[in-house]
């Protein structure tokens, strides 16, 4: 597993392999991209709060999906990113099954992201996966009432997060290019503390290359 140390450990040696073939690397250089898109995913959750226990079933969740990601390109084919992203909260209804205690749990999840990236251009068009992992920060908040008492929590984990990608980008100048992306986030989150979630993401970009 892959702690935040960790993932500092990594990043400082991505940064030193860059330092070292910059001088020397043809067709290299930095991008950067800004996406925006959605989210989709099944989602399940138990919840034991103060000795009642709410759950949901596989409930199917959208939501907002944002990241901004900085990248190295070693050489046309092979190079680096380091990232953010932010999933949104969403929200999904939860119950004792009596229907006496029941209320709504919200799941979010964001963190950074390092991912190595490989390429293939034809003439403006350029084909990509990426493979990489995610620190996510997974919160779970419930607020219910088990009949007239509240039942209120919030708890948050860091859970890191292997995740793959492909996409195209398409170049519209020498600078800026445009990017459509599909990725997926695998078991997001705790079973045990906020649920746990398999995370598809569609994601629409713009991109610039200096």
């Amino acid at each position: 597993m892959v702690g935040e140390k960790g993932f500092l450990c990594i990043l400082l040696v991505v940064l030193a392999v860059v330092a070292v073939r910059s001088a020397a690397a043809e067709d290299s250089g930095f991008y950067a991209d800004v996406d925006l898109g959605q989210a989709k995913y099944p989602y399940s959750t138990a919840v034991d709060l103060h000795g009642v226990n709410l759950s949901s079933s596989r409930v199917p969740i959208k939501s907002t999906f944002w990241g901004a990601t900085v990248g190295y390109r070693f050489t046309p084919y092979f190079g680096s990113e380091v990232g953010y992203i932010n999933l949104s909260k969403s929200s999904v209804w939860v119950s004792d099954g009596s229907g006496t205690a029941r209320g709504e749990a919200s799941f979010a999840a964001k963190g950074p992201t390092l991912a190595l990236v490989g390429a293939v251009q034809v003439g403006n068009l350029e084909a990509f996966l990426r493979l990489g992992y995610l620190i996510a920060r997974a919160s779970l908040s419930v607020a219910g009432f088990d009949g007239a008492t509240k039942l209120n929590a919030a708890v948050t984990v860091n859970s890191p997060a292997p995740f793959g990608g492909v996409g195209f980008r398409f170049a519209v100048s020498e600078s800026w290019h445009l990017k459509l992306e599909f990725d997926r986030y695998d078991r997001i989150g705790n079973p045990a503390v906020t649920g746990v979630a398999n995370i598809n993401v569609t994601t629409l970009g713009v991109g610039w290359r200096f």
